[in-house]
């Protein structure tokens, strides 16, 4: 039997069966599988709504938003908050279990090999519109999911200086985006619209105009030593929607390896996405949403 909150994935019923829902108590859990008729979005939609970041257009059936809305009312009269009841009845987390700082620089935040004990994944209450064969997940953590050791690390491929506090500012106020299982090919690039529009106006951060070459990675040739050898151009200049892409790359590896090793990727396609703090429905826990689609239920539908 899973530890609490931590859901097999599968089939939308074996998750109604290990969720509290309103048949044992109205307030104690709202969960319900996506309705195939509710849906409003293509998988398509929904893959280019999270690679740019127009998550207002996530949209959920206006019946299920009513509920929402009704049960979120009915949650804070009983429970004092929506962040007071995830935490203490969805999550069974103290208070005081969540956001500990850590002794270490890197290991202040989430990561993808987290003990299970600090991670939970649970059906979203209130799910999105989404097609059917999709399902959508909440992984909540106990720690935080942005830092700015994020960018800090050893191996970070942004120098440090005033340039990468910059991007770590766009990517944390912005929100982190990712897609795994889709072919490269046929996805959307995860840039973050409002991501690239900081770095083009920001003193800050040197960005090529729009017409910009190729991205310039960290590891670039220096120059020769030898007087005949010939002489190199200097670096080009990333545009901003390479450097936002990467930023954002960079920023949310520890959740793409997550989603990569929960939802394997020879059987599932995802889109996720971590709000920033300022833009969570439950601000003061850590979490991101996982909408996931199996590939087999996608090829039968197409056959």
């Amino acid at each position: 039997m899973p530890a609490t909150g931590q859901l097999p994935l599968g089939r939308a019923h074996d998750a109604a069966l290990r969720v509290p829902c309103s048949a044992d108590d109205p307030d104690l859990g709202a969960w319900e599988a996506p309705r195939p008729e509710d849906a409003r979005m293509t998988w398509e939609d929904i893959q280019q709504i999270c690679a740019a970041g127009d998550l207002d257009h996530l949209l959920r059936a206006k019946d299920l938003e009513a509920r929402y809305l009704a049960w979120a009312t009915r949650i804070r009269a009983r429970w004092g908050g929506v962040e007071a009841y995830v935490r203490g009845v969805r999550l069974g987390w103290a208070s005081d279990d969540v956001g500990v700082p850590a002794p270490a620089l890197g290991d202040d935040h989430f990561r993808d090999t987290a003990d299970e004990d600090r991670v939970k994944r649970l059906p979203n209450d209130w799910p999105y519109a989404v097609p059917a064969g999709c399902e959508h997940w909440v992984v909540w953590s106990r720690l935080p999911i942005y830092s700015p050791s994020l960018f800090q690390t050893p191996d970070s491929p942004f120098a440090a200086g005033a340039a990468r506090e910059a991007l770590y500012a766009a990517v944390s106020h912005d929100g982190i985006r990712g897609l795994t299982g889709s072919a490269a090919s046929s996805s959307p690039r995860v840039i973050g619209l409002a991501t690239r529009e900081y770095l083009s106006a920001s003193p800050l951060v040197q960005t090529a105009p729009p017409s910009g070459a190729s991205p310039l990675f960290s590891s670039v040739p220096l120059p020769s030593t030898d007087p005949a050898a010939p002489t190199l151009a200097p670096p080009t200049l990333e545009s901003a929607t390479d450097l936002a892409e990467r930023a954002h790359a960079w920023a949310g590896r520890f959740v793409q390896a997550y989603v990569r090793r929960v939802w394997d990727e020879a059987q599932w396609e995802t889109a996720w996405f971590c709000n920033p703090p300022h833009l969570r429905t439950v601000p003061g826990l850590s979490h991101f949403h996982v909408i996931a689609r199996r590939k087999s239920t996608h090829a039968a539908a197409q056959t």
